[in-house]
């Protein structure tokens, strides 16, 4: 049975009341079986709580043998319990809710337990800070730790453990895990949890769009990611390469100051002032801030000056009948009017890139032949570096752009890019 006098007395839970009572009811029978439990808040369940629900079920769990509403006292709160009869193999269950002035659920505590033939010990049950507003009934979800297990005929979160001590042992609630420093997640990048609602950092959602703990990444789905894109007017290292603004290459030829109507200058890495409005293209100046120079402009391709010569800057690209082309492809190999022969089945041989000349790294663009066919003219299908190519005699043999030139005494010649 259960000391409902401390029940219908208020429930004024002390040390000293309930060890007057263990008193008399020891003076009474000899020897006593007991558990006082002790019942304790952590800080922030103490300061949302204003009153204690508190209920305890019979050995069977078919019964509430006790349900009673406590105000929220400054100290743990001691409730003693002894087995009908000095049984000490059966068993209890108390639970305990806290709830707010509104009624709102703030922490629940569950312990379960038995006793020790003729020995008075001691439990403690401490609504955890870990656990606020937390249940699992109705198919909710218990947050993980102390409050992962769900269990009772509430079917509630279970924080508390009814391990049984000699009584002069048994203490409040530890010290809680999280002390909050603010109110929400603001600090993104410290590995703490500010606020104490078990999401650290990125994994807090407030944090979304705040720089985190690598510069130029900002938390983003839960993570510490990459902006991915560079702002080039921001000050950041948006997309996580190093370089900022119009230092990066991705800025080259953007707006970055648009009061001012100014662009990023590949020249200088700097936010500045264009020259023009478009490209002059035998200045050797980048006019539109675009980041290429003269025939390196694609506009400056519609330029016969241009023709055949690379643009954009890469090994790749020509300016080609005013446009700036790939000449890594079968319909111009290497140069804009070198067009790879057909094989049998009408399609073009390939085109395939070659560093043969450590000296010029660029890559030599030949076209692939098959043994004695797929040579224009009079050039002659020959293998050269585990390859078949087309030799050839003289510059006409190559087309234009390339240049046929010797590879030594003992090897055919071979076309080839002009230097530029």
């Amino acid at each position: 049975m259960l000391y409902r006098s401390l029940v219908a007395r208020g429930f004024r839970w002390n040390v000293g009341l309930a060890l007057a009572v263990w008193f008399a009811a020891g003076c009474a029978q000899e020897p006593f079986t007991e558990v006082v439990l002790t019942i304790d808040l952590q800080p922030r369940a103490r300061e949302s709580a204003d009153v204690l629900e508190v209920r305890v079920w019979n050995h069977e769990r078919d019964t509430v043998v006790l349900s009673e509403v406590v105000p929220v006292s400054e100290g743990p709160l001691t409730l003693p319990l002894h087995p009908v009869g000095g049984d000490a193999a059966r068993t209890y269950l108390v639970e305990v809710v806290a709830r707010d002035t509104l009624g709102d659920l703030v922490a629940v505590g569950r312990v379960e337990g038995g006793y020790v033939a003729d020995q008075r010990l001691g439990a403690l049950l401490c609504l955890q800070d870990d656990c606020l507003g937390e249940t699992c009934g109705d198919g909710g979800v218990c947050d993980p730790g102390a409050c992962e297990t769900c269990a009772g005929p509430s079917a509630t979160c279970q924080p508390a453990t009814a391990e049984l001590l000699p009584l002069a042992l048994v203490e409040g609630c530890p010290a809680p895990s999280c002390v909050p420093t603010a109110d929400i997640e603001t600090r993104c990048a410290d590995g703490l949890d500010d606020d104490c609602n078990g999401a650290i950092d990125c994994a807090d959602e407030v944090c979304d769009n705040i720089p985190c703990e690598r510069p130029g990444f900002a938390c983003q789905a839960g993570e510490c990611q990459c902006r991915q894109a560079e702002i080039c007017d921001n000050g950041l290292n948006d997309d996580c390469d190093d370089a900022i603004d119009c230092a990066d290459e991705d800025c080259f030829g953007e707006v970055c100051d648009s009061a001012r109507g100014l662009r990023c200058n590949r020249d200088t890495l700097s936010c500045s002032a264009c020259e023009g409005t478009g490209e002059v293209c035998d200045n050797g100046v980048d006019d539109d801030c675009d980041g290429f120079a003269d025939c390196e402009d694609p506009d400056c391709c519609t330029e016969s000056r241009c023709e055949g010569q690379r643009c954009r800057g890469a090994d790749n690209l020509m300016c080609c009948s005013g446009g700036c082309v790939r000449i890594d492809v079968s319909e111009r190999c290497g140069a804009c009017g070198v067009r790879c022969p057909e094989r049998s089945d009408g399609t073009l041989r390939s085109c395939l890139a070659y560093l043969i000349d450590p000296a010029q790294p660029e890559p030599t663009w030949l076209c692939g032949c098959n043994q004695g066919a797929g040579c224009r003219g009079d050039m002659v299908c020959e293998r050269r570096f585990d390859r078949l190519r087309c030799g050839c005699r003289e510059d006409s043999d190559c087309g234009t752009g390339l240049q046929c030139r010797r590879t030594g005494p003992s090897r055919h010649n071979w076309c080839r890019p002009y230097p530029l």
